[in-house]
């Protein structure tokens, strides 16, 4: 668990990103491909220093947590607590007109990712992040490392 620790924590940087931002998304019509419930599959995050690949990860998800992406250009991540009982935590996301970009505004944070539907069931998220220090660190064999910046692969599919 100590090792996964420093990973959960840079994948919630990932999630939450670095920039603060008070930008409000128009609403999505219906038909946009991202509207509805969407459980995440995998994370796979890279850890990068000078731009060289140093560390890979896939992450464990919890397929009891989703998210909702609404019409009225509300994103609603759902986390899961027990069995009925879940928190939410909303924010506002905007997908490009050619589907090939989402911007997610969360808790003040925002968060760029490219986006692929791969089919009308299956979205990948690919985005990339540093910390708010510039500095993430990560353990090897019992040894922690600094990378200095990240990626994460998120493939997600519909309810």
């Amino acid at each position: 668990m100590k090792r996964l620790l420093p990973l959960i924590l840079i994948a919630a940087v990932l999630i939450t990103g670095c920039d603060k931002s008070t930008v409000t998304f128009p609403t999505t019509a219906s038909s946009s491909p991202i509207i509805g419930k969407w459980v995440q599959q995998s994370e796979v995050i890279v850890l990068y220093v000078s731009g060289k690949q140093v560390y890979q990860k896939n992450l464990p998800v919890n397929a009891n947590n989703y998210t909702e992406y609404r019409t009225s250009g509300v994103v609603a991540n759902y986390t899961y607590v027990s069995p009925g009982s879940y928190t939410e935590t909303d924010g506002s996301f905007n997908l490009s007109s050619d589907n090939s970009s989402l911007t997610m505004i969360v808790q003040g944070y925002t968060q760029n990712f490219q986006s692929n539907f791969v089919n009308s069931n299956t979205l990948t998220l690919t985005g990339s992040g540093v910390s708010g220090t510039g500095v993430l660190t990560y353990t090897i064999n019992g040894v922690t490392y600094q990378a200095d910046a990240a990626s994460a692969v998120i493939t997600m599919t519909k309810m």
